[in-house]
């Protein structure tokens, strides 16, 4: 069986030769359905090498993944090609989510998980709490598989098309899920993760940045059952009020109001010029003020995911609604809790799947 290191000198090897861009084409497709793997770990490690352009970094996460990859699926669901992501039957992102969640909590499934990972079987495989719960969703023995495949394929847009709606969905699940969770550690995981996947897009084929896409999503809405559902009533809320949001916006586009859009957009669009401040640019230093006390934090997973809040601001096509929401969970996230900002972060347990405090 290879080992960790001898996988970590074969991607070395590959990224050196075949450039970071040219490994990940050629390898990532092969390790995708593994994302789940190690609370996403591996996943984040690989995508935010390509973001901060590391080939040190890129060839460790492949090789992360490699070794630690977790599929989710049974023979019967195995949520994988031909049936794993796109269809123009499937449910769009949000809509899926919110289909997933509702049917989990029917069934009971995050009672099963806990119960299932708390047996001696699953506590001999050695990967930690969270990460048992997960692999529930390989069981055949129990329901996972079937309802995570039953929500999907997701409704992607086609190849020749851009994946612009579809990121719009579901960087506003993950920003929505870190803020109705009151920065729960695990589901703060989902949403930097979420970023490493849009980080590898360019190095992928149309139909690979599909499938990244599309077990991201069965990887977060797994984490979210074994964290026993966390805020699940204020997430459903919280995004039927995005959408809301979001709906409006397009209805002033499409009646022809673009001074009013333009108006949301001018101070949305400060936000993005953090680099040169004025005394007028109120946005940008609401994200400066962010981003200056996240790397006061002595958790290294707050300023991760206030950068990724504040990238996500900045994507070309990103809608108001999407950067208010970015805006609240950023400042939510830098939060002190008794003066003490790494205590922004909580864990959810069996019995206690709601926040320790209110959100902002």
């Amino acid at each position: 069986m290879a080992t960790y290191p001898s996988r970590l000198r074969f991607y070395d090897a590959e990224v050196q030769q075949r450039g970071m861009e040219g490994a990940v084409h050629a390898h990532l497709p092969r390790l995708m359905p593994g994302v789940s793997g190690a609370a996403l770990h591996p996943l984040i490690h690989t995508g935010w090498a390509a973001d901060v352009g590391s080939d040190t970094m890129l060839a460790e996460g492949l090789a992360y993944l490699d070794a630690a990859g977790t599929m989710l699926g049974t023979p019967e669901h195995p949520g994988a090609p031909p049936n794993w992501a796109a269809s123009p039957e499937g449910l769009p992102i949000l809509e899926a989510s919110l289909a997933f969640v509702t049917r989990a909590r029917e069934l009971g499934l995050p009672q099963q998980t806990a119960d299932t990972a708390a047996t001696p079987e699953y506590k001999r495989r050695g990967r930690g709490g969270f990460q048992h719960k997960v692999m529930t969703f390989a069981d055949p023995a129990l329901p996972h598989a079937a309802v995570l495949e039953a929500c999907g394929p997701l409704q992607l847009p086609a190849l020749e098309a851009p994946l612009t709606s579809a990121i719009v969905e579901a960087t506003a699940l993950a920003a929505a899920g870190l803020y109705a969770s009151n920065n729960e550690f695990f589901v703060l995981h989902t949403l930097t993760s979420l970023h490493g996947v849009l980080a590898l897009q360019p190095a992928l084929s149309p139909q690979n940045r599909r499938e990244l896409l599309a077990q991201w999503w069965r990887a977060a809405m797994a984490a979210l059952v074994a964290l026993q559902l966390p805020a699940a009533d204020t997430l459903a809320v919280d995004l039927q009020q995005w959408q809301q949001e979001r709906g409006e916006e397009r209805r002033m586009q499409e009646a022809g109001q673009p001074e009013a859009l333009a108006q949301q957009r001018q101070a949305d669009d400060a936000a993005r010029r953090v680099d040169n401040l004025t005394s007028c640019d109120e946005e940008a230093q609401l994200w400066r003020a962010a981003l200056d006390r996240a790397l006061t934090s002595e958790d290294e997973h707050v300023p991760k995911a206030v950068y990724t809040l504040w990238r996500w601001s900045c994507f070309e096509g990103m809608p108001p609604s999407s950067r208010r929401l970015f805006r609240r969970a950023a400042m939510n996230q830098v939060r002190p809790v008794d003066g003490n900002l790494a205590e922004s972060l909580w864990f959810s347990a069996p019995g206690h799947s709601e926040p320790p405090r209110k959100r902002l």
